[in-house]
């Protein structure tokens, strides 16, 4: 997995301001892969928009 320290210190960031952090992307842009290696995933509530 590449690290990302700058998207995961915005995640970070954005946490700090509200309790939820919406990543937009187009298909497989990692945006799964990045919200996994900031945190545990285990209990999250998933929601697809389409």
């Amino acid at each position: 997995m590449i690290s990302r320290p700058f998207w995961v210190q915005r995640i970070e960031h954005a946490w700090q301001e509200a309790p939820i952090a919406w990543l937009a992307g187009v298909r497989r842009s990692g945006k799964t892969t990045l919200a996994h290696s900031v945190c545990n995933p285990e209990g999250w509530r998933r929601h697809a928009i389409k």
